[in-house]
């Protein structure tokens, strides 16, 4: 829980999406619903997932309800003539509020929830040999296709079980690898 609380605030700190990381129990869709609620609740902005059977539960626990962007709606049109903190619905209202509002909207673009325009186009992939995004570039519904000249490396590797907080041995640590039954690293 720990590594957990320390990536979702030093995510939020760099203001770049604080992803949580997978759920392993494949057979456990219960746990992972519970999972992704939870990280969902405290701030997080996705979840990776392992298996297809993860994909619309961890979508479900990122994804504003109807209700939520209808509220969110109302709130930023009441918003707009006030400059500066207002009470709305009896509740005090200020910036962290209006970003949380524009967020749940942004997060339902190409959901079909409610019709809402994005505010801006998702970035393009760009063209080309050179490859790489930043989480902040990346857009909901962008596609990235696999460069055919590229290949998984120790260097995404390494850095896909930072980021995924995953306590496993690397799949690259060649003395634990050579006592699997694959006998040599995966990748």
């Amino acid at each position: 829980q720990l590594c957990r609380s320390l990536t979702l605030l030093a995510a939020k700190g760099a203001k770049v999406q604080a992803i949580d990381t997978v759920y392993t129990d494949l057979r456990d869709l219960k746990g992972c619903k519970k999972e992704s609620d939870k990280a969902a609740d405290s701030g997080f902005d996705g979840k990776m997932t392992i298996h297809p059977s993860q994909i619309d539960i961890a979508n479900t626990a990122f994804s504003p309800t109807a209700e939520e962007l209808k509220e969110a709606n109302e709130l930023l049109a009441a918003a707009e003539d006030q400059p500066g903190a207002f009470q709305w619905k009896g509740k005090m209202i200020d910036i962290p509020h209006l970003r949380q509002a524009r967020r749940a909207i942004d997060r339902a673009v190409g959901l079909d929830i409610v019709e809402v325009a994005p505010k801006e186009s998702p970035p393009a992939w760009p063209e080309g040999p050179h490859h790489g995004k930043w989480f902040e570039e990346l857009a909901v519904g962008m596609v990235i296709p696999h460069a055919l000249t590229r290949t998984v490396t120790e260097t995404d590797n390494t850095l896909f079980t930072a980021l995924s907080m995953n306590p496993a041995k690397m799949h690259l640590d060649y003395e634990s690898a050579k006592k699997t039954q694959f006998g040599k690293p995966l990748m």
